[in-house]
């Protein structure tokens, strides 16, 4: 590129360097930006010069701007071989193959040759013509600094013909590069100003460090009277004087010069409506020389660290803004326009990053550009929401960026925790650069954690699907009551009724009957106008003591797995339906409440179905649940209360019931944070509006809502415990009917029951946790249907179909399960015979090569109504022949329908009893000897032997043998049981 005017190559000044290449080429300066070296000349060090433009042509231009302390130079020289990539690319368009770097060296002169060496002089500023009566002003600059020089020295040395020089003053004070000459012209021809060349030995000689100028100097003013016209010489304007660089806060100056004086131009048309300013302000203008016009100093005062730009606006209309136009009309013309750069400046970004082991916040540091040499800035981490040693590592450094360098990280380490804190921050802060003039434009950034762990959602979803479905099944219970349901009270699992049972029509007399209602009641009881459970009057205290001795683990309480606490706590003892007894295994008091519930008929006749009925209900259910997503694995126990009153007329049921709900539980993590485990307790108080309308009366469907609020507490075994308060949305609705009946179809029946629920449960943010949703679904479905064949003497054969659908899903456990089964009864009362077999089989949506299927059948020989006679029974079991559609109803979630190791061949077993009955000696009771076998493929095997002994009053006793042969190397285990009961 050209040097300045004066030859040289100063500071400001910009060297650009063309680099050609025999074929286009690509440069990509994302990871950093290509260099050359050139050097300034004499002993003046190297210096890099970046690159500029030329992407995607055969010539890349670099460049240097000179800055201070470079001096000036006449030569320049492109160093060999020093092209360098500095992690940026320069690519063939062609090939996409990276350039060939070698390359010779060059020289380059600021000036053409044929320009004297030595130092220089020019006048500028010179006006386009004088009047002849007034004085002008023009400038006189020097390419360097002379030596001594006087305003004596420069008037006198001045040679002026058609005029006089009246004054001469520095342009800058303390400077004498630059003069102001002021020249009074003698008539209206032509001023010539020449200063001629002087040996340095002569009077007002000129000379820079003892050499005298290379040139003379020589400029013309033309006269009002000179002949030629003078020329159309464009009104334009220049700057001069302005810094290579500004300090993001100081002022600074410069000057702004017209070719020719304006007309009426004001300080205020300059500072506030000549320039277009970005990057700061013009604080202040003033006239150069005192009555002239041509002239302008301007303060600007930057507005931050970024580059001052002055822009010129154009004149259009000289009576407009900003008009500034001669006296003969010539408009001042835009497009002059002057950049002082911004101080090197750094800035570090915001980052953010999910929270996992090993990751880091990676906060970028960029310097605004490339200097050559080094620079430094230490930082250092500052606790925002995030705490050091708990959420991420403490971080402190210094960052070195090397000459031509422009981009740095900082990796802060982040710790992993279990619990759920999103948005948790913290500041990355930059302090003391150097060297000084390198400012810090953005010194603090945010890091942010995004916490993905699962621990809130997965405790509220398991925690806010349980007590949706302790409620649902509560006010489903309640639903299922008919209208003719005595009050009881129902504690530990044993009813007591509060009044005597009312009946309803007298029980069925024909065998449609009779299959309806057993069809009915084992779907979800009994029905309306049916008989109602219950002990009569004079069976109250046996029920009562019964229901004690469970609580107290005397006796065995009925039990059904924690899944099906809803299931048995509405039935009395001995029911068949709710599978084996086993001794009590939780706390006596969560026994008696989960166990427990009551119903008391407030007002109304339950026997008139006109008239309106106001019922008080409650029940109590405890479930325990477990899960596990990824590393951690969660579990709790959670109980509820559940309270409810409504009215009843007609086909309607309208009521609303509030439930308090209490889950305790804990976690553990693997590998996370050194605080791997801790406690959970969640509280919720719940109001449930519920509502049931009967179509007709085999048909009636029902709807719950619900909305409750609570508290979570999460305590680690660091000792920090954090809660928050929560809410639970909760929506239930289904129906249950006898689609068809005997009567309807000739002798086929079917039954459905079906229901779907969804809740949502959520938290609030507090500091350390992060507001979370958690939802929880499911839908479930039975149908069943059955005909029956009936002859005479009361033989009946009886197929069933079941079918049962279930599908969990949301944030807790999901999956999807479809039962199939059928059974086939044969009943001959003559013979006291009864013949089953059933098949079944389980498809697993979760694991779609799991399928489970099983059989069974039993034959039993029942004795006459006295207990007398031979009894036989015989259930063989093929695979798992032990669930049912009901399982699938009454399991948690759907997520362990294909539970881990259960793919192993399926076994069978044969469970085998012979008896006989026998009236006792003196008429005191029933004896029945017996013997039994329970054989397994594969298990142990059992041989019992026998006999029971029922009193007229009540009292049991029996006295049985047994012997045990497991598998393999076990012992034989032999041994001997007395049992006594007595029921009163």
């Amino acid at each position: 590129s050209e040097a300045g005017a004066d030859g040289h190559w100063t500071e400001g000044e910009t060297v650009e360097v063309t680099v050609a290449f025999s074929e286009a080429v690509e440069v990509d300066t994302a990871t950093g930006v290509p260099s050359v070296e050139i050097g300034l000349g004499g002993p003046a060090p190297t210096r890099s010069a970046a690159y500029l433009r030329g992407s995607g042509t055969a010539e890349l231009v670099f460049g240097y701007t000179l800055v201070d302390g470079d001096g000036a130079h006449t030569v320049m020289a492109v160093t060999p071989d020093s092209l360098a990539l500095n992690d940026g690319a320069i690519r063939s368009v062609a090939t996409g193959a990276d350039a060939a770097l070698g390359h010779n060296g060059t020289l380059v002169l600021a000036s053409p040759p044929s320009i004297p060496d030595g130092p220089k002089a020019r006048f500028e500023g010179l006006p386009e013509q004088h009047n002849g009566a007034t004085a002008f002003t023009v400038e006189l600059q020097f390419s360097a600094e002379p030596a001594g020089l006087s305003y004596r020295t420069v008037q006198g040395g001045l040679q002026v013909q058609g005029g006089t020089v009246t004054r001469a003053a520095r342009r800058t004070p303390g400077s004498n590069r630059g003069w102001r000459v002021t020249v009074a012209p003698g008539g209206d021809g032509d001023v010539q100003i020449r200063l001629p060349v002087r040996p340095c030995d002569q009077p007002n000689a000129i000379c820079v460090g003892g050499e005298p100028l290379a040139q003379a100097a020589e400029a013309t003013v033309p006269g009002a009277s000179s002949t030629a016209p003078p020329p159309e010489v464009p009104f334009t304007a220049s700057f001069s004087g302005a810094p290579a660089e500004h300090d993001g806060t100081s002022p600074f100056e410069l000057e702004f010069r017209l070719s020719a004086e304006p007309a009426g131009l004001s300080y205020r048309t300059v500072q506030n409506g000549l320039f277009d300013v970005s990057g700061g302000t013009i604080g202040r203008a003033w006239r150069l020389q005192k009555g002239n016009d041509a002239g302008w100093g301007l303060r600007i005062e930057p507005s931050g660290f970024g580059d001052v730009t002055l822009a010129l606006r154009a004149t259009t209309d000289c009576a407009g803004t900003p008009g500034v136009c001669t006296s003969d009309g010539r408009m001042l013309g835009g497009g002059l326009q002057a950049t002082i750069a911004g101080p090197p400046t750094l800035a570090v970004a915001d980052a953010e990053v999910d929270e996992a082991s090993g990751v880091t916040l990676d906060f970028a540091v960029t310097l605004s550009r490339a200097l050559t040499e080094t620079v430094t800035v230490g930082y250092r981490t500052v606790d925002g929401s995030a705490s050091a040693g708990a959420d991420y590592t403490n971080t402190t450094g210094t960052l070195t960026f090397a000459a031509g360098e422009t981009a740095k990280t900082v990796a802060v380490p982040v710790l992993d925790d279990v619990h759920d804190d999103d948005g948790e921050t913290l500041t990355l802060r930059l302090q003391t650069p150097s060297p000084v003039r390198v400012k810090l434009s953005d010194g603090e950034a945010t890091g942010t954690i995004h916490n993905s762990d699962p621990l809130l959602q997965a405790w509220l979803s398991r925690f806010g699907r349980t007590v949706g479905t302790h409620v649902v099944d509560a006010v489903g219970t309640r639903l299922r009551g008919a209208p003719g349901v005595e009050s009881h009270v129902t504690v530990g699992g044993y009813r007591l009724p509060l009044e005597k049972p009312i009946a309803g029509e007298p029980a069925a007399t024909t065998p449609e009957g009779a299959s309806e209602r057993a069809l009915a009641a084992r779907l979800w009881g009994p029905l309306p106008g049916g008989p109602s459970p219950g002990a009569e009057p004079d069976g109250r205290l046996a029920a009562l003591v019964r229901g004690l001795a469970g609580v107290l683990g005397v006796g065995r309480a009925p039990t059904g797995g924690a899944d099906a606490a809803g299931a048995w706590a509405d039935q009395p003892a001995g029911d068949p339906r709710l599978g084996p007894s086993q001794p009590l295994h939780v706390p006596a008091l969560r026994q008696v409440l989960v166990g427990s519930s009551f119903r008391l008929h407030v007002s109304g006749d339950p026997r008139d179905a006109a008239t309106p009925r106001l019922t008080a209900w409650g029940q109590f259910a405890g479930t325990t649940f477990d899960g596990r997503d990824g590393a951690l694995t969660l579990g709790g126990d959670v109980l509820t209360g559940t309270l409810g009153v409504d009215g009843e007329w007609e086909r309607w049921l309208a009521g609303v019931a509030v439930a308090h709900s209490r889950g305790d539980g804990g976690y553990t993590t693997a590998g996370l944070d050194e605080h791997g485990q801790g406690d959970l307790a969640s509280t919720l108080t719940s109001l449930h509006p519920y509502l049931r309308y009967a179509v007709n009366e085999r048909l009636d469907v029902w709807g719950v809502l619900g909305y409750g609020w609570g508290e979570l507490e999460m305590k680690q075994d660091s000792g920090e415990t954090r809660a928050t308060d929560t809410t639970l949305v909760l929506g239930a609705f289904g129906g249950r009917g006898l689609l068809l009946t005997a009567a309807d179809t000739g002798g086929v029946q079917l039954a459905t029951r079906t229901d779907a629920m969804l809740t949502r449960t959520s938290s609030e943010a507090v500091a350390g946790l992060q507001a979370s949703d958690a939802d929880a679904h499911r839908v479930r479905v039975i149908l069943e249907g059955s005909r029956e064949f009936a002859w005479a003497e009361g033989r009946r054969l009886t197929p069933t179909v079941e079918v049962g659908l279930r599908h969990d899903w949301g944030d807790a456990e999901t999956g999807f399960g479809l039962e199939l089964g059928g059974r086939v009864q044969y009943a001959d009362p003559a013979l006291g015979l009864t013949i089953e077999a059933a098949v079944r089989g389980l498809l697993a949506h979760e694991d779609s090569d799991y399928g489970e299927w099983g059989a069974s059948g039993s034959l039993r020989l029942a004795p006459g109504l006295d207990g007398q006679g031979l009894a036989l029974t015989l259930s063989p079991t093929w695979g798992a022949a032990s669930s049912g559609v009901e399982g699938l109803w009454t399991r948690q979630t759907a997520a362990g329908l294909a539970p881990p190791g259960t793919r192993s061949a399926p076994t069978g077993s044969l469970n085998a009893e012979v008896s006989y009955g026998v009236a006792a000696p003196f008429g005191t009771g029933l004896l029945t000897p017996y013997a039994g076998t329970v054989l397994t493929d594969g298990a142990v095997r059992t041989y019992r032997l026998g006999t029971r002994w029922t009193s007229v009053s009540g009292l049991a006793l029996s006295l049985e043998g047994q012997r045990q042969e497991p598998v393999g190397l076990q012992p034989i285990n032999q041994g001997l049981q007395f049992q006594a009961a007595w029921g009163f």
